[in-house]
């Protein structure tokens, strides 16, 4: 199991979108209130640009 989770790891470091997709994992965690927060969070900053 290990092993597959540290090959798994870094096909997805060789990936240019590789911070995303681990944002994106981690985003999949997050309580649902949290996950409003940040996608307010994301709106707001894309508007500011």
């Amino acid at each position: 199991m290990r092993h597959k989770d540290i090959s798994v790891q870094t096909r997805e470091n060789l990936s240019p979108l590789s911070p995303l997709l681990s944002l994106t994992k981690k985003y999949q965690f997050l309580e649902r209130h949290e996950r409003e927060l940040i996608l307010e969070g994301f709106l707001l900053f894309l508007l500011s640009i």
